[in-house]
């Protein structure tokens, strides 16, 4: 319900000089002055500037005063806007100005959510890891979807399935590429197994010693921090233990090239995200 208000509060946006002419009320109940013609410019979900309430009167949003200082610093030509890859701004509040953003039609904002959402991906705790999946999934919205499913299977099962409850269909999905996981777990240790590449050995059917040594310097290297590597990350490493000193990494026996194709086979059946939403 729209009210009066006696004065117009200033505009939030720092260095900002364009007079006041509309004012807007977040969720918990704070002020903000703002200009008609910057919410047109910048957002597709206001209102042309002529149809815009007096200065007299507020507009009430459903959004927080935390997320519509953010969203009107995306309605400024300025080089100096919302700092979203800050890890100060909130988890929750970073999504909801991605909602915002959407909802309002702010493009702007809605790549710099992208961009810093992404840059979060690493240093998120489970619940945030989880939010924005949900967040993803419920929106269809698969941009960069696997930074952040990628580091999610090690989350306890019931830890995961308590913060669902309401998302099934976000269970789901997590379900069944939690298992195959699981399943490419094993195939890469299977993989990285030296009984899985029997040869003849110096006339002798038997694992290749060079290989086995070789092998030894990649054990445990499935995963980083807990999360599993990529192909970059494992062939990066791969080239690292290649310049080693005294390394081989060839032999006329052949183990070398089948465990090379084989590996990197491997990591191209990866799980995606995507693989389980089509």
């Amino acid at each position: 319900m729209d009210m009066p208000t006696p004065l117009a509060p200033a505009c939030r946006v720092e260095g900002c000089m364009i007079a006041v002419d509309v004012v807007l009320q977040s969720s918990d109940n704070e002020l903000f002055g703002a200009h008609t013609k910057n919410l047109e410019c910048f957002n597709e979900g206001f209102p042309p500037a002529g149809w815009a309430k007096k200065v007299d009167e507020v507009v009430v949003l459903t959004e927080s005063s935390a997320v519509l200082t953010l969203l009107l610093g995306f309605t400024h030509n300025s080089l100096a806007l919302p700092d979203l890859e800050d890890g100060d701004i909130d988890i929750d509040n970073l999504l909801s100005l991605c909602e915002a953003a959407e909802k309002y039609g702010n493009f702007i904002a809605l790549q710099a959510c992208r961009r810093g959402l992404k840059n979060r991906a690493k240093t998120l705790d489970p619940d945030g890891l989880l939010k924005v999946l949900r967040y993803k999934v419920c929106r269809f919205d698969s941009t960069d979807i696997n930074d952040f499913a990628r580091r999610t299977p090690g989350i306890p099962v019931k830890e995961v399935w308590s913060f669902y409850k309401g998302y099934p269909e976000v269970y789901y999905l997590w379900s069944r590429y939690q298992i195959a996981w699981a399943e490419w777990d094993a195939e890469f240790d299977s993989a990285m197994d030296i009984n899985s590449y029997p040869v003849r050995h110096l006339n002798d059917v038997r694992q290749c010693p060079e290989l086995d040594k070789y092998l030894d310097y990649f054990r445990g290297s499935k995963k980083v921090s807990g999360i599993r590597v990529t192909w970059e990350v494992f062939n990066s490493n791969r080239m690292f233990v290649n310049g080693l000193p005294g390394i081989k990494t060839m032999c006329g026996c052949g183990a070398f090239t089948k465990w090379t194709a084989n590996i990197q086979k491997v990591f191209e059946r990866q799980p995606r995200w995507e693989d389980f939403t089509n």
